[in-house]
């Protein structure tokens, strides 16, 4: 019969097309997974370079090594000396307390018998303060005025003015102002001293003073003696 001999068709079947859509589905995941991949390598090749860098950790200082401080240290300079705030208030509170005691100021001159009643009264004052032999002397010499101002200035350096003791002071201030030989000129007048004219009163008090400059007749019986002869 000849309808027999016909060809077959040759549309694809439904296993033909499956496979076509498999290769189509893992091309496209491929596509995206190719960056991705590309990206975890270049992390992982940081990562590796991070753990291959030695870490530098901070070490505790040595037990015993000298600390440097980080705010230095502060000092005042007062009157040629260093020391804190609280030594320039306390020095301060001194001068007003020798103020407050009325200290006689001392003009300088060369009345001998004028510049040993000064040192006797300011050394009342001091004795009487309680300072010590630096601050006895720096509370001195700051009733030093005029002429006397002068030969301080001129005789003390800047450095000594704040470390010299009192006694180094008086020792210079009677080589100047009371000399030996108007101390041994005092005690000739002492000698020679009568009553004359003078009231009892005029001549006990230039008697005392007298025997108060030049050291003489010390001793209270003896004193009484010379003032009755």
């Amino acid at each position: 019969m000849a309808g027999r001999g016909k060809a077959r068709s040759t549309r694809s079947g439904p296993a033909e097309d499956q496979g076509s859509v498999g290769d189509q589905i893992r091309q496209a995941l491929a596509e995206m997974l190719t960056p991705i991949a590309a990206r975890m390598g270049v992390l992982e090749g940081t990562v590796a370079r991070l753990a291959a860098t030695p870490q530098h950790t901070p070490q505790p200082p040595e037990t015993g090594a000298a600390s440097i401080p980080l705010v230095p240290a502060v000092t005042t300079h007062v009157g040629g000396v260093a020391g804190a705030p609280e030594d320039h208030e306390k020095w301060m509170r001194l001068i007003e307390r020798f103020q407050k005691l009325r200290a006689p100021e001392f003009q300088g001159g060369f009345d001998p018998m004028v510049a040993n009643k000064w040192r006797r009264d300011v050394g009342n004052i001091l004795e009487l303060m309680g300072t010590d032999p630096v601050q006895s002397h720096r509370l001195a010499a700051s009733c030093l005025k005029g002429d006397a101002r002068m030969w301080y200035d001129a005789h003390f350096s800047p450095a000594e003015r704040t470390t010299v003791s009192l006694a180094e002071f008086l020792g210079r201030f009677d080589s100047h102002f009371i000399s030996s030989a108007a101390k041994a000129g005092k005690e000739a007048e002492l000698i020679r001293l009568e009553q004359g004219e003078l009231s009892v009163t005029e001549y006990e008090s230039k008697f005392l003073g007298l025997c108060n400059f030049t050291g003489m007749f010390e001793d209270p019986v003896r004193q009484a003696r010379m003032f009755e002869m």
